[in-house]
């Protein structure tokens, strides 16, 4: 084509692609962060929560900690407007149920897998031990727009609105 300066092996149009890709993954990881630490601070300073030693694999349990009565909580975190239907496009299993829990306290003691660590593996095998089902697990969901940061629980296959949090107060 004449006035076309685009060498023949160059394709804007997918090296744009990918870089949208590459510069997309990095905004969701910074999201992913950004809900994290909200909802650490949360649980912690307004929940009465103690963090777990524990190093948060990609693509397994968010975070872990223990209340007051010493019961294991396993975390999940989104930064999303969604809500907690967010917790449900699991990859394989809902987040935040037994199944997906026990899914990953495998992963975490499976010295092959990229969830593993002697502290995730010293957690996975305590939750093993007294039953996916005899731990809490919490849902915290920070909408995007209005900072506002919800803490549920799963209790009886249903997640159950704790407490929101306006982040910006």
């Amino acid at each position: 084509m004449s006035g076309d300066s685009t060498p023949c092996n160059k394709h804007p149009i997918r090296e744009e692609t990918e870089q949208m890709r590459k510069t997309r993954a990095e905004l969701d990881k910074m999201q992913g962060d950004i809900g994290e630490r909200l909802a650490a601070k949360i649980l912690v300073h307004e929940m009465d929560l103690n963090g777990e030693p524990f190093i948060p694999p990609y693509g397994g349990l968010d975070q872990v900690y223990r209340d007051r009565n010493g019961t294991l909580v396993t975390v999940e975190c989104k930064f999303t407007t969604s809500g907690i239907s967010s917790l449900n496009k699991g990859k394989h299993i809902p987040q935040g149920t037994p199944e997906h829990t026990r899914r990953n306290t495998r992963l975490m003691q499976d010295p092959t897998s990229s969830q593993f660590s002697p502290e995730n593996a010293k957690l996975g095998a305590e939750i093993d031990r007294v039953g996916a089902e005899n731990i809490r697990s919490m849902g915290v969901i920070t909408d995007p727009g209005s900072l506002v940061t919800t803490v549920y629980e799963l209790k009886g296959g249903n997640w159950q609105k704790l407490r929101s949090f306006d982040n910006l107060k």
